[in-house]
């Protein structure tokens, strides 16, 4: 959010695994509300609408990649 309010808004890549691994535990820590909930409330809506329209919805609702993940699971599961 920081580098998009500073840069303008733009795709950018991420490493997702580098990402996961290293806040899996502070996420794990924080009771909610989510922290996803607290982090867009300190935003403009009109910079959070920027960032949806790039097509990336995951960036901001990480539940949609989570959900990804799962269905990838259990898709794996019932398939042995």
């Amino acid at each position: 959010m920081r580098k998009w309010k500073q840069s303008g808004v733009a795709p950018s890549l991420v490493d997702d695994d580098v990402n996961n691994d290293a806040l899996l535990p502070l996420c794990l820590a924080i009771p909610p509300p989510s922290p996803l909930t607290v982090n867009l409330s300190r935003h403009p809506n009109e910079l959070i609408a920027d960032i949806a329209a790039l097509g990336d919805k995951f960036r901001l609702w990480r539940s949609i990649h989570r959900r990804m993940h799962l269905d990838q699971i259990e898709a794996g599961l019932r398939s042995k």
